[in-house]
């Protein structure tokens, strides 16, 4: 499964936009949701999609919260912004237990195998909370406040690790919340944490300056080894395949040239740099690499053409997820698309290279050459997804031939927020709330599920079932083959008490 995030872009515009509109997402969500339905339920051709094979269940109160949703052994863990956290069985939604929390639940918990949930809180006015569960039951075992916002977690062996916005990484004891080490990388960390062999990599994702790539020994947080790039405006989030390490950066001044760089995972050792200016560029030739990067089969896939942003123009300036954008409109931040100096965006043009050496492989240039920028990634049984957004609240979902680029179809569709790929099936998720089943053969679609409130996140599936959590606070179970609505649960907004 492949969950696409807000996290990989824009941090530093995008974490400003947090702080200042944490007291407005939940009116802004629920209005531009509610606009949504209203007017697809006024206009059903706007779609241009079959009717939904399941009845839609809205909320009896627009709640405005989103649903961060994990599934392990027939239960759906859920945190909600409204300050609790619930369990769900899967088989038929009844509600095993509910747990109030001193903060909001932002992202999905992780679960142990030790019977144990951890769920976390961002942090909006500062302070990131992590809350440590009984699974069986819902009871706190112990919390950990981080004094700094939260940018990122993993777990492994035991240990739970995390990056904090003020740039250190800990380690805690998973089973008490003990404090066993900490490592400054100073501002600007990119969140991004991998643990593997006993090493934990991460990142930093500065705007101006030098950014560095870490190993840290996961035991007690000795730096192993550090690779650094000067004269960045930042370095994008990391991809890792078969042992090497794969960094995007872009360099001063502007956004307009950009390196990727692989490096040996076991000693940070400098495998291959290319830059956008040696063979990659937009499709007028002044633009650099953008994330996202994805590997797979000994090929890496990348794409150029997002637009560069003026170190003139203001944060609310930079290019940021539509959700996002919306809020920073509403609360008279100004417009957050980014376009490049003196000119629209640029198109976007993906590219497969040799994962050995950078050599390039082929090219394929998306949205027909117009202005657009890529969103998302995903490779599956040599097919490349890709995922194009133009800034005009639609996207384009491409399917093309992993082996030479050529285009095998392309479907177009609301902003899409997630995609689950299966050998059989496509399940797409969209900022309007559609949940969508298409097949990868063609893309035609299957059917649609119309869901009162956005969904920010790709589904879950799990035993020929599609669980998903919307905007609305509704947890939703759907049959995977035909949409078939099998139970919903509505979380509470004002919450009195019992089950």
């Amino acid at each position: 499964m492949h969950n696409i995030s807000e996290t990989a872009q824009h941090r530093a515009a995008h974490h400003h936009l947090l702080t200042l509109a944490a007291l407005g997402l939940a009116l802004v969500v629920a209005l531009a949701g509610a606009i949504v339905f209203l007017h697809r339920t006024a206009n059903p051709a706007a779609t241009g999609s079959p009717a939904a094979t399941a009845t839609p269940i809205t909320s009896s109160a627009w709640s405005g919260h989103n649903t961060a949703m994990t599934i392990k052994d027939g239960v759906a863990y859920v945190g909600t912004v409204d300050h609790a956290v619930y369990a769900l069985r899967l088989r038929d939604g009844k509600l095993l237990w509910r747990q109030s929390t001193a903060d909001a639940v932002d992202s999905a918990p992780l679960v142990s195998d030790s019977g144990i949930v951890y769920f976390t809180s961002f942090g909006y006015m500062g302070s990131g909370t992590i809350f440590a569960m009984r699974a069986g039951d819902g009871k706190l075992l112990w919390h950990y406040s981080s004094m700094s916002q939260l940018f990122g977690r993993r777990l492994a062996n035991g240990k739970l690790y995390a990056s904090l916005g003020n740039g250190d990484i800990i380690a805690l004891d998973a089973g008490n919340g003990k404090l066993l080490w900490r490592y400054a990388i100073g501002n600007d960390p990119s969140g991004w944490l991998l643990a593997s062999n006993g090493v934990i990599y991460t990142a930093t994702e500065r705007y101006k300056g030098s950014n560095s790539f870490y190993a840290l020994r996961a035991s007690d947080g000795r730096l192993l080894w550090r690779y650094s790039e000067a004269n960045t405006d930042r370095v994008n989030t990391p991809t890792v395949s078969d042992g090497v390490a794969y960094l995007v950066s872009t360099s001063q001044p502007g956004m307009s040239n950009s390196t990727i760089t692989a490096l040996r995972l076991r000693d940070g050792a400098l495998l291959w740099k290319r830059s956008s200016n040696n063979g990659l560029s937009g499709i007028d030739g002044n633009y650099g690499l953008w994330t996202p990067l994805t590997a797979a089969d000994g090929v890496i896939y990348t794409a150029t053409g997002v637009p560069a942003v003026d170190a003139s123009s203001s944060a609310s300036a930079v290019s940021l997820p539509p959700v996002l954008a919306t809020i920073a409109d509403f609360l008279g931040l100004g417009s957050a698309t980014a376009h490049a100096k003196g000119g629209p965006p640029a198109a976007a043009d993906l590219y497969a290279l040799q994962a050995s050496d950078g050599a390039i492989l082929w090219h394929h240039v998306l949205n027909h050459g117009k202005a657009s920028a890529l969103s998302w990634l995903q490779v599956r049984d040599g097919i490349v997804y890709a995922n194009t957004i133009t800034g005009q609240n639609d996207d384009t979902l491409y399917a093309l031939r992993a082996s030479d680029g050529a285009l095998i179809w392309q479907h177009g569709d609301d902003l899409i927020s997630g995609a689950l790929i299966t050998g059989d099936t496509i399940y797409l998720s969209t900022e309007s709330g559609l949940v969508s089943a298409l097949r990868p053969r063609d893309g035609s679609r299957i059917w649609t599920y119309r869901i009162f409130g956005a969904v920010l996140s790709s589904v879950n599936l799990v035993g020929g079932v599609v669980y998903v959590g919307a905007a609305n606070g509704i947890i939703y179970a759907l049959r995977a083959d035909n949409g078939a609505l099998l139970w919903h649960y509505a979380t509470q907004v004002n919450y009195a008490g019992g089950p």
